[in-house]
């Protein structure tokens, strides 16, 4: 046995030999009958070990590149096939040398462009081998492949074989593996023989810098892929599909593409459907007289491939915008998973700009895909996957759609039964506000019971404030597509300012006055529109929730029939204090102060409510003049039966903390009133309600 050994210097690129069909030829100079092997260097131990070969000589030794373009026979047909070089053939197994089939693989079929190969398809739509695969024509592949090596080994060129099990493209439906057929295939050229800028890539680049990506970064993700991307092949081979409207000639395959038969297909399809291209014939529908404009004849067929779905999805725009009165082109916004930058978001732009010069959308939106807690994609078989429909029909569609607008969409947004719990907390939160509002106006008429503004208790107007502030930065928020944001804004409203302060300071006010007071009225004022406009702005949101408040409240306060028919609240300039906000900011930070220490008294076991309390509190400067000011509200801001101000220079306890503020706790003076529960020396005064105290008597009396 005589070896001829291909080998590579360390100043030489890698020289892999690919030689077609079959790794043998016989080498000039050998005497007739004398077999000879070529291979590479490094595997020549492994080789002859293999084929169990231990009498050979090494005949000579020289570079991969020397081999090229010389010709080998082919084992079955009376034609040569020559020799090529491919940096993709590695040392791993093998020879170093391999056959190549450039209708069957990518790689392959570059290197075949490379050298001007043909590329044979001998393989049908159905994975039988044509007339062109010899005398395996007809048999399908996995029938073939055993009678082919058999073949091989009878004719004595076949040295070895073996099964091999390795990585391989599987049908992700069937499981069955991938059969690589280079076929004829439609095109849309992303570049021509344009300037850089005029190309159909170049102008897509442009156009996707004048579109509103959000998140702001995925304008690099749609960039680079268009950029990268090859050719948008448009063709399909499918039973059923949007038809491609070519025709070709019987007589010679030209292909039919002119102005006057698009426009006898487009009548058609529009008269009877896209189906009529399966069940029409050409002469049916093509201007009399249509010829092939290279041969003349008259005949034609109809091409069977369909469109791709992408160039499908990607006109929807111009399908559904531009016929519709009520719509307008471009569309506002686009919204889509992040795969959809190589799918939809990218179709739609190339085809916008292929037909328009602009693109299909004003802005983009790219969110993530739903994982579960820990982050894992669900499926049935991790057994992780939450089923939609189980979540609306136990707890609601509102809080499926609150998950989804409170989850920060940008990245993959996960979801399990414990981050549905906190929602659902949330919710309550939100819901149990709204509530309480409503219970709070059942008796009161916006058009006659409403307070003017600057007649309205302090604490009500600054809630006014607030509620502006509220409304400018949750539209602001979801005019930039924030809904997380904006859902934890209104969240955060109803829990701390509402729930948590404001509305725990008014029942004092809204439960022991007067019904008609000046002081609940006010109080009612703030929160019909409070009410109002938050039930306006959780409504995208919550349309549920929103729609039974709107129906259950009051007609007064309700202009529209249904919430969704009502109009944003608009931010309202002149409820906005500043003063106020800065005045109210100084006071919560007492409030912490008080609550902090009652909190220690309730430790001390001093006392057991808030209402049990005396607060004393000791200041200077600004804060002793604030607190001088409202020391009538004091109580009910604190939630305390007496509070009294004093300078804090008249502080002689023996406490080792000092500043600005200090603030003693005492049990409240009195007896605790029936009523309102708060303590006053001055309860059982009245002989006709004695368990009440005076300011209770007089509320009593006035009703």
């Amino acid at each position: 046995m005589s070896l001829l050994i291909w080998t590579t210097t360390p100043w030489t690129l890698p020289a892999n030999v690919a030689i077609a069909l079959h790794p043998r030829l016989h080498y000039a100079g050998v005497d007739t009958g004398v077999e000879v092997l070529v291979m590479a260097h490094a595997l020549v131990e492994t080789v002859m070990k293999e084929l169990e070969i231990d009498a050979f000589e090494v005949m000579d030794e020289f570079l991969g590149p020397e081999l090229e373009g010389m010709r080998c026979s082919h084992p079955w047909f009376d034609r040569d096939s020559v020799i090529v070089l491919a940096d993709y053939v590695t040392l791993d197994q093998g020879t170093g040398c391999v056959h190549i089939a450039p209708g069957h693989g990518q790689e392959d079929y570059l290197t075949g462009l490379e050298y001007d190969l043909p590329s044979p398809m001998p393989v049908d739509d159905l994975g039988f081998f044509t007339e062109e695969a010899g005398p395996f024509a007809g048999m399908s592949l996995e029938e073939a492949n055993p009678r082919i090596i058999d073949d091989l080994d009878e004719r004595g060129l076949l040295l070895s074989s073996s099964l091999v099990t390795h990585q391989y493209p599987h049908c992700w439906r069937c499981k069955k593996p991938v059969v690589f057929r280079a076929t004829p295939q439609w095109f849309i050229a992303l570049d021509g023989n344009v300037e850089e800028d005029r190309t159909l890539r170049g102008a897509a680049l442009q156009a996707i810098k004048d579109v509103e990506w959000i998140p702001d970064w995925t304008i690099n993700r749609i960039g680079s892929m268009v950029e990268k991307r090859p050719d948008w092949c448009i063709s399909r081979q499918r039973a059923w599909g949007v038809p491609l409207p070519v025709l070709y000639c019987k007589k010679c395959q030209k292909e039919l593409i002119t102005p006057d038969s698009l426009e006898a297909i487009r009548v058609m399809i529009e008269k009877d459907g896209a189906d009529s291209w399966f069940f029409r014939e050409p002469e049916d529908f093509l201007p009399p007289g249509t010829k092939c404009r290279d041969c003349g004849s008259e005949r034609f067929e109809k091409e069977t491939d369909i469109l791709d779905v992408w160039f499908e999805s990607g006109v929807s725009h111009l399908a559904v915008l531009t016929d519709r009165e009520e719509l307008r082109w471009p569309a506002d916004l686009y919204v889509e998973g992040s795969d959809q930058h190589r799918g939809w978001f990218q179709s739609s732009l190339l085809a916008s700009i292929g037909v328009n010069g602009k693109p299909p959308y004003r802005a983009v939106i790219t969110h993530g895909f739903t994982v579960d807690g820990e982050g894992r994609k669900m499926s049935k078989s991790l057994g992780n996957a939450i089923d939609p429909q189980e979540v609306y029909s136990r707890s609601g569609a509102d809080i499926l759609r609150m998950w989804t607008a409170s989850t920060d969409y940008s990245s993959d947004m996960p979801i399990s039964e414990e981050i549905l719990s906190r929602v659902t907390e949330a919710y309550r939160r939100i819901r149990n506000t709204i509530r309480f509002m409503m219970g709070n106006i059942y008796d009161f008429e916006p058009d006659r019971n409403a307070v003017q503004y600057e007649s309205m208790e302090e604490i009500d107007r600054w809630m006014l404030s607030r509620l502006q502030n509220l409304v400018w930065r949750v539209t602001s928020l979801m005019d930039r597509y924030l809904y997380h944001q904006a859902i934890q804004a209104l969240h955060l409203f109803c829990t701390a300012d509402l729930s948590s302060l404001y509305l725990d300071i008014l029942k004092d006010r809204l439960y022991t006055f007067k019904a008609d007071s000046a002081g609940r009225r006010s109080a009612q004022t703030a929160i019909s529109r409070i009410l109002s406009e938050l039930v306006v702005m959780i409504a995208p949101v919550l349309p549920h929730t929103a729609e039974e408040a709107w129906l259950s409240m009051p007609e007064g306060h309700r202009p529209e029939e249904s919430v969704h028919l009502s109009s944003w609240p608009e931010y309202d300039e002149s409820l906005v204090d500043d003063g106020l906000d800065e005045k109210w900011a100084e006071m919560l930070e007492v409030r912490e102060d008080v609550y902090r220490k009652i909190e220690e008294a309730r430790q001390d076991s001093i006392l057991g409510t808030s209402l049990e309390a005396l607060v004393r509190i000791y200041a200077t400067g600004t804060t002793l003049s604030l607190l001088e000011n409202m020391e009538p509200q004091l109580p009910a801001i604190f939630i305390v039966s007496q509070a009294e101000v004093y300078d804090l220079a008249e502080f002689t306890g023996e406490r080792q903390d000092s500043g600005d503020v200090e603030v003693v706790i005492e049990r409240a003076v009195g007896d605790k009133c029936e009523r309102c529960w708060n303590y006053s020396p001055r309860v059982g005064e009245s002989a006709e309600n004695p368990d009440v105290c005076e300011r209770c008597v007089s509320a009593l009396s006035e009703e």
